[in-house]
């Protein structure tokens, strides 16, 4: 079985930097860390952290991997910038089998849609900090596919808020 946890980028500065180059801001800080605690609780474990380049989605992936514990090297990832769902799948493809349980900060809107298709559950909107997490039956990467998923967790700082649908394990 593989798992896999989309972690949309936390909330980033918005002082006219060029995009790729946004900070987060003190309240993506804190969610992030937030988020990533919550995950600790469950004594989730990443084998692999994979993300896209843009420093608001490095910083998002070093807090959780701060936090988790994860001390190996966060794998950037250029596909995952200015991304599609279908990069997404081909980044999720290529990945080592034995890697049980992969990370991927992302953006959005292709986290959102990306979790919506490989699971066929809709979350509306994944928010800044937002994890969702999605398993597969298969022992490879390379049969992850539309539809091939099943969600097992959702979980934001907003939650609550707007969100009526909430997974946890």
């Amino acid at each position: 079985m593989k798992i896999v946890y989309f972690i949309r980028h936390a909330k980033a500065v918005h002082d006219g930097t060029p995009d790729f180059d946004r900070g987060l801001e003190q309240r993506g800080f804190s969610d992030a860390r937030l988020m990533a605690e919550h995950l600790k609780e469950k004594n989730v474990k990443f084998d692999k952290i994979i993300s896209s380049p843009s420093k608001r989605t490095m910083m998002t992936a070093q807090i959780f991997a701060q936090v988790l514990g994860y001390n190996k090297n966060i794998k950037e990832v250029k596909e995952l910038y200015a991304s599609s769902t279908g990069r997404i799948i081909s980044v999720l493809n290529d990945v080592k089998d034995k890697h049980g349980c992969v990370a991927v900060v992302g953006h959005n809107e292709e986290i959102t849609e990306v979790c919506r298709l490989l699971s066929d559950e809709a979350l509306g909107h994944m928010p800044t900090s937002g994890v969702c997490a999605i398993t597969f039956k298969s022992a490879s990467w390379a049969d992850v596919e539309i539809g091939s998923g099943k969600m097992i967790y959702f979980n934001s700082p907003k939650k609550g808020k707007k969100y009526k649908k909430h997974w946890e394990f």
